[in-house]
């Protein structure tokens, strides 16, 4: 497992998810919907499942295929001809274990790239409960796979204040 640089496509997807974070948390109405944040993330998907010439499925949006958001490029772009798999993301906002759980999920996708989004959880008693995850996330995943994952933190918590960033991310390429 090694760390890598994020690639374009990946760089311009986390610049949009980061810019909808502080849009959504600007606003004291939206702030606190996960039925939001959820949502808008998954538009943000789409688009960039387009930008990349992929079609997309979506829970509760056309279906789930397995995973919260699949890319899927198949000859004509459609969900019934032979396809590749070329994204699955996970997206929770549930405390404790659950992102974990939604990670051992995409463990399995056949994906070249693999994508979790999660509350960091970030406590007024200090907790880095976001490296724990991930560091756990990490135990999970097997070597050898050739996989790329980007694991997308959002600060959620009432402490969330602008000297911090609303969103953080790692990756890291498992050879």
């Amino acid at each position: 497992m090694q760390k890598r640089n994020l690639i374009d496509w990946e760089q311009n997807l986390v610049d949009d998810l980061e810019k909808k974070a502080l849009e959504i948390w600007s606003n004291e109405q939206l702030r606190w919907s996960n039925e939001i944040w959820t949502k808008e993330f998954k538009n943000i998907l789409g688009i960039h499942a387009f930008r990349n010439n992929c079609f997309c499925r979506m829970s509760n949006q056309g279906g789930e295929f397995l995973w919260d958001v699949s890319w899927l490029k198949s000859e004509d772009n459609t969900p019934v001809t032979p396809f590749e798999l070329i994204l699955s993301c996970e997206i929770e906002w549930n405390g404790g274990d659950e992102a974990i759980i939604d990670f051992r999920k995409l463990v399995v996708s056949t994906a070249p790239y693999l994508v979790i989004i999660f509350d960091k959880e970030w406590h007024r008693d200090g907790g880095d409960r976001y490296n724990k995850k991930i560091d756990a996330m990490k135990k999970i995943i097997p070597s050898g796979t050739g996989k790329k994952f980007l694991f997308i933190g959002i600060k959620s918590s009432a402490e969330n204040n602008t000297n911090s960033r609303i969103l953080d991310h790692e990756e890291l390429e498992v050879l």
